[in-house]
Parts: C-alpha cells; sequence; structure tokens
C-alpha cells in the first residue's frame, strides 16, 4: 500500500491463530514470542481502542501537514512508523532497530493482542472516511441552502460503504482470503468511482467547488488505497506460501 508496506506482510507463514484459541495451541515461534499474552480484558480493549482513534487523528495531521507533496500518502506512511517491524508482526525481514522499538505498543513490554484494528489500511481508511464525513458536515452546516440534503445523504452512503469494503477486504487479507480481498477492494473502487460521479454532478450544480475539491482529493487516496491493495492481493495468489 504505502512506500514500504505492502498487506501481505502482515501475514506470518503459519498464518494467524484466532485469538480465541488456548495458547498451548498457538505457534509462538518468531516474533510472536514477545506475544506472551493473548488474551486482554475489557478494560484493557477500551484502552487499545481510545489508543487507535489517537492514531488515526495522529494520521490526519501527518496527511493534512504533507498533503501538498506528490507522494504524500507514502510520506505520512513512514512518519507513522509503518515501514518497521513494529507494525508487521509476520514480516521476517531483519532490521536493526527493532530492539529499541519493539515494545512501543504496549506500555508493559509486551506486544498487544492482534487485531484488525493494528493495520495501517484500517488507520488510514478510518481516518480519510472520517475526514470525508467531516468536511460534508462542515459544509452543510455552512451552506444547508447549497447542499441537496439527498446528495448528502448519497456521499455519506457512498463514504460508508468505502470504508465498510475497505476494511473487509484488509480481514480477508488477515485471513488469506485474497480472491476475496481483490473483489471486495474492486467493489470498493467502484465505489470511489460512483461517488466522484455523483459529487461532479452536485458541483455542476451548485457552488460548492471547494468542498468538492476537498472531497474528491481524499477520494483519489482512498482509491489509491484500493489499487495497492488489489496489487498486493494478487502477489499473493501469484505467490502462495507452500502448502496453501
Amino acid at each position: 500500500m504505502f512506500a514500504k508496506f505492502h498487506p501481505h506482510k502482515m501475514l506470518s507463514q503459519e498464518r494467524h491463530q484466532p485469538m480465541s484459541q488456548p495458547e498451548e495451541n498457538n505457534n509462538s515461534s518468531g516474533d510472536w514470542e514477545n506475544q506472551s499474552e493473548l488474551y486482554w480484558n475489557e478494560q484493557e480493549w477500551n484502552a487499545y481502542l481510545q489508543q487507535n482513534a489517537a492514531e488515526q487523528a495522529r494520521f490526519l495531521s501527518l496527511y493534512s501537514n504533507h498533503r501538498n507533496l506528490p507522494d504524500h500518502l507514502d510520506v505520512t506512511a513512514i512518519q507513522m512508523g509503518w515501514e518497521t517491524r513494529e507494525w508487521t508482526p509476520g514480516d521476517d525481514s531483519d532490521d536493526d532497530d527493532d530492539d529499541g522499538d519493539c515494545t512501543a505498543d504496549s506500555s508493559d513490554g509486551q506486544w498487544p493482542p492482534y487485531c484488525v484494528e493494528q493495520h495501517p489500511v484500517y488507520i488510514a481508511t478510518r481516518a480519510l472516511c472520517s475526514l470525508l464525513i467531516s468536511e460534508l458536515e462542515r459544509s452543510s452546516a455552512v451552506m444547508p441552502s447549497l447542499m441537496p440534503t439527498a446528495a448528502a445523504l448519497a456521499l455519506a452512503r457512498g463514504a460508508h460503504e468505502i470504508e465498510h469494503l475497505i476494511v473487509m477486504a484488509v480481514t480477508a487479507m488477515d485471513t488469506a482470503d485474497f480472491a476475496l480481498a481483490v473483489t471486495l477492494l474492486k467493489r470498493a473502487s467502484r465505489e470511489v468511482n460512483n461517488t466522484m460521479a455523483l459529487l461532479t454532478s452536485i458541483e455542476e450544480t451548485v457552488a460548492l467547488t471547494h468542498f468538492a475539491g476537498e472531497f474528491r482529493f481524499v477520494l483519489f487516496d482512498l482509491r489509491e488505497i484500493c489499487l495497492r491493495g488489489i496489487n498486493d492481493a494478487k502477489w499473493e495468489l501469484e505467490n502462495p506460501l507452500d502448502g496453501d
């Protein structure tokens, strides 16, 4: 997806075990040796989800700072730290600085249980789609007479559907359902195109040029995420692991 990020690297060669599996049945080889505790209570999960929301906000802040750069998605990803092994538990590459960063995700020095919310594509997609909704809410509040209600609802529905399809594709990638991931990402890309077409029709009839430009800018980046994800999923289909 981003400069050094490929979704297939999120998968260990044994694939992830479900979190509900007993610990003695879980293969603890490789990086998973750092993850001694696979079960969190409700308080721990609530704390993690708050941290995850903060990560989405940090992504948006960096994204805003770098949006004038042609490679702003990649620059933002690098500054989020997504080029390092701390976010790729299945990556077998050797990084010299791993020992200093591997405990960054947990205050007690342990890896958190793996969940889809950790995935960079999840964080980026949630952040960008929330930005679309924020732009829509802001424009509807400032120019209520210019934003038709039906159009606003259609744009909101489009943003929600794009987010849903990409997040489901991330889940499919993590369960090694790569053909499903390709299908979902193609549907997400098609939804991006449909939303862009709707945006163009609104822009032609009402004075919403600035809003349309901001909305379209984010849609292009969501389409880029889809295209990179499709390429990575196809790579996995063409290069299956032994035994798959």
